[in-house]
């Protein structure tokens, strides 16, 4: 690999990790610590007024932002058009929402009038968190085109940061569910001003149809393909709070929001940076096949062990940090860390293929998905309960594994041998690790330092193995430090 290119694929691989870790284990710990301050109803009510957004925000998604970074256009009329397709796409959008508020909480919230009154409102204010980030489009699209991750990153941190604040001051303070609405405003807020220092841009009146025609022909693909993730991604915990309530809903958002964080966090911020580098080198298929090899080992490296620790630990985790009142979450967890294990070896494929010119493979999965998502997911939650849920989103996890290796084979199929080596390597140690883990945790009574040690004990034993038995790794790892002088 060119050493500009590697370099790039450090730099953004880095800044990606850390941003979404850095923010993402704030927001882990925050909904810890909300979970024992509120109760699961709560997290279910807030739980259904994000999803509808979600669905939404989707808009804000259409593929303009995308289309700018790819077109060589850096004017000021082709951002003024950028925002102004973007910002009345938005307004029409989630101006039905607001005036349709009512009809979707009762769809949703049939337990009582209070939990329908309080859905509404919950919606109507998270229509104006997203409309504020109206004006963080132009600004995160010309960081994203300057490849000026760091930025993006740290505000992004700095607006989740500012989420935890308030959403626990208000929750200390009784303002229950409402305390993570207001922390939701408060992080959009914070979040726009962030990047809008980075990029200061104010619209004027300019306007050009013919990159506007542009942009919604090169987005609207991917506004469907976002459309179809986001319904089987989101769908389920829709269809939970639709059929068996608030409460069950925050119990399967919880567990779903435990068991994702890691392994999303490795798709979203290698993935992101991936793409490109895998384009730039699409010609030079040994150096493209080693790469997505070693991307792939690395991911299991990770997550591997992480989900493993966390099927081991789930019981105790939740009896020690969120209390006995969330334990129905624990069989969630070991039912999503199944898909989660298989996705993990085959995360960066849908990059792969999109980069191999071979779009639709990518969308052929998207619509596969889609299919056994709406087959399924009524029936099971009616058989299963929350459970069936999880059980719906693991089946999509395991036919994404199969049909991505399937079409992988043909041009893996000279590191196959390998692959199984790395991953029966990393199985056996996070084995061992979770052997350790286990009898070490059965000698102690489990509380907050307890928990902390046991943790400590299986990192250890882990990263031990990996030193004695993966020097290579190690090495890379330690010459990367040096070179970066972290």
């Amino acid at each position: 690999m060119h050493e500009e290119l590697k370099q790039k694929l450090e730099f953004g691989v880095l800044w990606n990790l850390s941003g979404f870790f850095g923010s993402e284990a704030i927001r882990i710990v925050l909904k810890f610590v909300l979970a024992g301050l509120l109760i699961p109803k709560d997290f279910g009510i807030v739980s259904v007024a994000v999803l509808f957004i979600s669905f939404l925000a989707i808009l804000q998604n259409i593929g303009a932002s995308q289309a700018f970074i790819k077109i060589k256009n850096n004017s000021r009329k082709a951002k003024n058009t950028l925002f102004y397709i973007d910002a009345l796409i938005n307004v029409v959008a989630f101006g039905v929402a607001f005036f349709f508020a009512p009809q979707i909480a009762s769809f949703f919230m049939k337990e009582s009038p209070q939990l329908i009154l309080t859905l509404t409102l919950m919606i109507r204010i998270l229509v104006f968190e997203r409309l504020i980030y109206i004006f963080a489009i132009v600004p995160s699209a010309v960081l994203n085109k300057q490849v000026k991750f760091k930025q993006l990153k740290l505000a992004q941190f700095i607006g989740t940061l500012s989420y935890v604040v308030v959403a626990i001051v208000l929750a200390f303070s009784g303002f229950g569910a409402w305390s993570m609405i207001y922390g939701q405003m408060v992080t959009s807020v914070v979040s726009t001003v962030m990047v809008f220092m980075f990029v200061p841009f104010v619209p004027s009146f300019s306007f050009s149809l013919k990159l506007a025609k542009k942009y919604v022909k090169f987005g609207k693909n991917l506004f469907v393909s976002s459309l179809v993730f986001i319904v089987r991604k989101e769908g389920n915990q829709a269809v939970v709070g639709r059929v068996l309530g608030a409460s069950m809903l925050g119990i399967y958002h919880l567990g779903a929001v435990i068991m994702n964080v890691v392994i999303e966090g490795i798709e979203v911020a290698i993935s992101n940076v991936l793409f490109p580098i895998f384009c730039q080198i699409n010609s030079q298929k040994n150096k493209l096949r080693k790469l997505y090899f070693r991307v792939t080992e690395f991911g299991t490296l990770v997550v591997i062990p992480a989900i493993i620790g966390l099927v081991i630990l789930a019981e105790d985790l939740t009896l020690v940090l969120i209390g006995e009142k969330w334990l129905p979450i624990v069989p969630i967890i070991y039912v999503l860390a199944i898909g989660a294990l298989l996705r993990t070896l085959v995360f960066p494929a849908g990059s792969f293929f999109l980069a191999k010119g071979k779009p639709k493979i990518v969308k052929n999965l998207s619509l596969i998905n889609f299919i056994i998502f709406v087959v399924l997911i009524y029936p099971f939650v009616i058989w299963l309960g929350i459970k069936g849920a999880a059980w719906v989103a693991t089946i999509t996890s395991i036919v994404t594994f199969v049909y991505y290796f399937a079409h992988l084979f043909v041009y893996i199929k000279e590191f196959l041998r390998n692959f199984l080596f790395v991953l029966l390597k990393y199985v056996v140690f996070s084995g061992i690790m979770a052997y350790a883990v286990y009898h070490v945790k059965n000698l102690f009574v489990m509380n907050i330092l307890t928990l902390i040690f046991v943790m400590l004990v299986g990192a250890i034993v882990y990263f031990v193995l990996i030193y004695l038995f993966n020097e290579p790794v190690v090495r890379d790892l330690k010459d990367f430090i040096k070179e970066k002088d972290l």
